[in-house]
């Protein structure tokens, strides 16, 4: 089986594990607004995944490689622009924490999903407007 059809069979079956988990805690307890957050969020995943699931198919059936060097260099460009960034915010964060009584969770998931949001901006920018090779000579 190739990687795509693994990595889709997992993503769903994943999916479906949520979903019957979520419906198990939503008839034991009252959902708050994070549930109910956590749970679009989710969802959001799950639909944005299907067309790059499909591109990715088709392409294999065409007998195009999934990652080319271009993808691996933006893919790369983004982790490292990404990783740079997210040290001086993880500063930020740990500031703002220590004047603010939160739950030490709290601060780890936005960190965490502020991380996972710059690689997506940065990837969708170099994607879009070329990773431009700082060796031009």
């Amino acid at each position: 089986m190739n990687k795509t059809k693994t990595l889709t069979i997992a993503m769903l079956a994943g999916a479906v594990t949520f979903f019957a988990g979520f419906m198990l805690y939503t008839s034991k307890a009252e959902l708050t607004a994070f549930d109910i957050g956590v749970a679009i969020f989710v969802i959001f995943i799950v639909v944005a995944s299907i067309p790059i699931i499909r591109a990715r198919l088709r392409n294999e059936k065409l007998g195009l490689p999934a990652d080319d060097e271009l993808s691996d260099m933006i893919k790369q460009k983004a982790e490292a622009k990404a990783f740079g960034i997210s040290y001086y915010m993880w500063a930020f964060i740990a500031i703002i924490s220590m004047n603010m009584n939160f739950n030490p969770i709290v601060p780890i998931g936005i960190g965490m999903f502020a991380m996972g949001a710059l690689f997506m901006g940065f990837w969708f920018y170099y994607s879009r407007n070329g990773v431009g090779f700082e060796n031009k000579d």
